[in-house]
């Protein structure tokens, strides 16, 4: 099994990666998860890759690199509308 990319978090002024994947929660609760098109890497099965960062205490996702099937660039708008 290929190792997979990490998603990556902003925190206290560090670059960090992830050992979770936050959206995959938000997804189990209801959230409208985007045919994602992983082809372009076996390392990236789940189909983006999220920057998240932390403020007050929240975490936040600012940034979402990924595609959707048919080859289009999703936007955070596609996944939350």
């Amino acid at each position: 099994m290929t190792a997979q990319f990490s998603e990556t978090l902003l925190i206290d002024g560090e670059t960090v990666g992830m050992f979770t994947n936050p959206l995959d929660t938000y997804f189990s609760l209801g959230g409208k998860q985007p045919a994602f098109d992983w082809r372009y890497s076996s390392a990236l099965w789940r189909g983006y890759m999220g920057t998240w960062e932390v403020v007050d205490e929240r975490l936040y996702i600012i940034k979402l690199t990924c595609y959707l099937e048919g080859g289009a660039e999703a936007t955070l708008a596609d996944v939350f509308p």
